[in-house]
């Protein structure tokens, strides 16, 4: 090989070198930002499935709540009923 022909060999195994670190590199940091962004979603599915069950929770005290004072009404409609036959209404 003659000189220029050599310089230019070195010259593009410079570049494809220079490139590959800069390609490498950018994959790095993408695959950090998969990472990262995985994490997050990992934190958020962890968030929602906490909110789930407190709305769940919510939810079922409502219910227990709801059927206490359908009891209660219908104690005071049953003692209603007696105090107003106990009268003669």
């Amino acid at each position: 090989m003659n000189d220029k022909t050599e310089q230019e060999y070195e010259a593009l195994k410079d570049q494809r070198n220079k490139f590959e670190k800069e390609r490498n590199s950018e994959i790095l940091q993408l695959n950090n930002d998969i990472k990262r962004i995985q994490k997050e979603l990992e934190e958020k599915f962890n968030d929602k499935n906490t909110l789930d069950s407190q709305i769940e929770e919510s939810t079922n005290l409502n219910a227990t709540k709801n059927l206490n004072v359908g009891k209660i009404l219908i104690a005071i409609e049953n003692l209603f009923d007696r105090c107003a036959e106990g009268t003669g209404h």
